[in-house]
């Protein structure tokens, strides 16, 4: 049966499920773009997993978190202001440009829009993209080609139908209507922050760091392990808790409101000690997996990481 030849609401029922199958096959599309194996990374880093989740904006957050709890920034009436000599305690070029930013006292937010901070963290989104966790150029120009050929080939269809239907003398609104529904549907699909591997890797790292979160409250401050900055970087400011969280509140509360989990992306359902996984084997954990006595605590059951960069 000619699909064209169907009438009102039965041909709209036909072209959403057609806008679902041609989404979907754009999606296998470009994921075999960014297929392969998960890299080892070594000892897990906040801001790197931090960026890979939210972007620059929430490296930023997270980094000004930690070097409050380190001592290093201090919080007073008129914003954020470092300690004398701080910056001389980071190793991070990150931490440093963020120290340098506040020099003098300014408040949380102007962070977002000073020049060295962003271009530290410009070095760590060409980390990830060197490791295909980020998408490179030519795998958001292939995005962008299989989205274009969807939205091409949804729209022909379409078209198609409204001929047929104005020389029928048949209302064409609701077709229309669908046809730019089906060009949001593709760019939304297509329009992920990281790439498969990077989203398979965000899974892992919450699989593994699951009781560091449940244990939240239990997190030692002042910069004794790194603990706190893994749990803001894997899971977003809202995972923390206590004078902590209130504090984060404080500084950056749309970041808190939205939720910790806001900005993962899609889901893989990858699990840690599986093969090719982040997390298990070669664990990028320091060598250890969660089960082995890791030095991130099996999975944040544990003591920490060490410092981070003080």
């Amino acid at each position: 049966m000619n699909p064209f030849d169907l009438h009102g609401p039965a041909f709209l029922v036909f072209y959403v499920v057609l806008i679902a199958a041609v989404t979907g096959m754009a999606v296998v599309f470009t994921r075999a773009f960014e297929a392969g194996p998960i890299p080892n990374l070594g000892e897990p880093d906040p801001y790197l997993i931090a960026y890979l989740r939210g972007g620059p904006n929430e490296t930023l957050r997270v980094a000004v978190i930690s070097l409050l709890d380190r001592g290093l920034l201090t919080a007073n009436d008129a914003g954020i202001v470092a300690e004398p000599g701080a910056v001389f305690h980071a190793r991070r070029p990150l931490e440093r440009a963020i120290l340098d930013a506040f020099a003098t006292s300014d408040k949380a937010a102007s962070i977002f829009g000073k020049e060295g901070p962003r271009q530290a963290c410009q070095a760590l989104a060409q980390g990830l993209q060197a490791h295909g966790l980020l998408p490179t150029r030519e795998q958001m120009l292939a995005r962008v080609i299989v989205g274009l050929i969807a939205v091409a080939l949804l729209w022909v269809a379409g078209v198609a139908k409204i001929q047929i239907a104005m020389d029928r003398g048949r209302p064409v609104g609701f077709l229309s209507v669908l046809m730019l529904a089906a060009a949001i549907v593709v760019a939304v699909a297509l329009r992920r922050r990281s790439t498969v591997l990077g989203q398979r890797m965000l899974e892992d790292l919450r699989t593994l760091f699951s009781r560091l979160k449940d244990r939240a409250p239990q997190i030692q401050t002042g910069g004794a392990t790194n603990e706190l900055a893994l749990l803001a970087g894997i899971f977003g400011l809202g995972a923390l808790s206590g004078p902590t969280l209130s504090r984060a509140q404080m500084l950056f509360p749309k970041a808190t409101s939205d939720g910790p989990l806001a900005t993962l992306g899609y889901s893989f359902g990858a699990s840690c000690g599986t093969s090719g996984s982040s997390c298990g084997g070669g664990s990028s954990c320091g060598g250890g997996s969660s089960g082995g006595g890791s030095s991130c605590g099996g999975g944040g059951g544990g003591g920490g990481c060490g410092g981070c960069g003080s």
